[in-house]
Formats: structure tokens, sequence, C-alpha cells
């Protein structure tokens, strides 16, 4: 619970800092406060040398999620943000939406009717 309402203050600050000031600025400071815990924890992922087999995958996708976490994040907020401020966007976030459940069914009825 503590970690959704992390989620849902940030996309606040966000949208308020975009809002009152830019997006530019509203996606720095964003990307500061997930790259700063992510440079921390990485120095402790890459020491676990013990692990071995299963233990460096891990650590090997839990480096590469470090990584990706401030851009992923900052991209997310301001695709939050986009389809709250722009009409426009949500409609292009509704078709994108039914082209996939499109997909999806058709996808279905091929396997059903070929299997």
């Amino acid at each position: 619970m503590a970690f959704l309402g992390g989620v849902v203050g940030a996309l606040v600050l966000y949208g308020l800092l975009a809002h009152h000031v830019s997006v530019a600025v509203a996606s720095g400071v964003l990307w500061l406060a997930l790259a700063i815990p992510s440079a921390i924890y990485l120095p402790s992922i890459w020491s676990m040398g013990g692990t071995d087999g299963w233990g460096k995958l891990a650590a090997i996708i839990m480096s590469g999620a470090a990584i990706v976490a401030p851009f992923a994040g900052t991209l997310a907020a301001y695709t939050v943000y986009k389809l709250v401020v722009s009409a426009k966007a949500r409609r292009k976030a509704i078709l994108f939406l039914i082209g996939v459940i499109v997909f999806i069914l058709l996808h279905a009825l091929e396997r059903w009717l070929f299997w």
C-alpha cells in the first residue's frame, strides 16, 4: 500500500510541476529522484560475488531493472500526464487498446479454429 501511495504521490507531484513549471523540469526531477536510489543499489547488486547459476542471472536482471527504472518511470509519468491533459492522446490510447484487444481476439480465434 505504501508503494502505491508513493507512485500516486510521485504522479501528482509530476503533474503539478509539469503544469506549473514545465514538462522538461518535471521529467528531470523525476529522473533524478529515480536515478539516485538506482545508483545506490547497483554496487550492492554487483558485489553479490557468491552467486552462481541462477543467482548470476538474477543479479543481471536486477541490474538491468535498476538501470532502466529512471527511464521507464519518467516515460510512464509523462504518458499518464499526457493522457490526463490531452483529449487527442486519450483518443489515440483508446484506439491503440481497441487494436490490441482485436489482435488478441483474432489470435485466439485463429488458434481455436486451426488447432
